[in-house]
């Protein structure tokens, strides 16, 4: 029955060829196997080693021992083991050299748009005299710009050639100056009058 157990023994999912050949010693206690104890442990690791490449591997060697096919096995997962992280650590490089790459770019971004935060607000450009004159105008009411009628348009306003008394300039009245509210108001015209006051004798 232990013979029986030990033939059918092979490599768990999780084992190490280490743990898996330590196992074996163990069962091969109880089978009695005397002289053919080491032929029997070689059979029974390469037959039940879970990596095929391991065991095309070591199935190809001539007058293999049991110590060269422990030692074989063991050296192949060793260079696998460290093959593993190394593609690990490639992929990761790689993953981490694309996701610098990126990175600067979006530093740089953020970056540039604080420093477009940091310039001043454009100012607004100066508007010519003519240009505040219409605008001023377009806030009063009415079809005509010039006078504030809404009889007629502005083309046909029979004040285009009026002279402001608000501001001195010529196509509007003062009723929609906006520009001679500004100015500075003038000072009042007074009059003296001499009164003549009879002296009496």
């Amino acid at each position: 029955m232990e013979r029986s157990c030990f033939n059918y023994r092979i490599q768990g999912p999780t084992e190490t060829i280490s743990e898996y050949n330590v196992a074996l010693h163990a069962m091969a206690l109880h089978c009695n196997f005397a002289d053919t104890l080491t032929t029997r442990l070689r059979d029974r690791l390469v037959s039940g080693l879970r990596s095929e490449t391991i065991r095309k591997s070591l199935y190809t060697k001539k007058k293999l021992t049991y110590k060269d096919a422990l030692d074989t096995a063991l050296a192949i997962e060793l260079a696998r083991k460290e093959a593993t992280p190394s593609t690990t650590s490639n992929v990761s490089t790689h993953y981490s050299g694309s996701k610098a790459t990126s990175q600067p770019q979006l530093q740089q971004q953020s970056h540039n748009g604080r420093r477009h935060r940091r310039f001043p607000a454009k100012q607004p450009r100066s508007t010519p005299q003519s240009s505040r004159e219409s605008a001023s105008h377009c806030t009063m009411r009415g079809s005509c710009l010039l006078c504030g009628s809404n009889k007629h348009a502005r083309v046909d306003c029979p004040l285009k050639d009026a002279v402001c008394d608000g501001c001195g300039k010529k196509g509007h009245i003062k009723p929609v100056c906006m520009l001679g509210t500004s100015r500075p108001p003038q000072p009042a015209r007074t009059h003296h009058v001499q009164q003549q006051i009879p002296f009496l004798s």
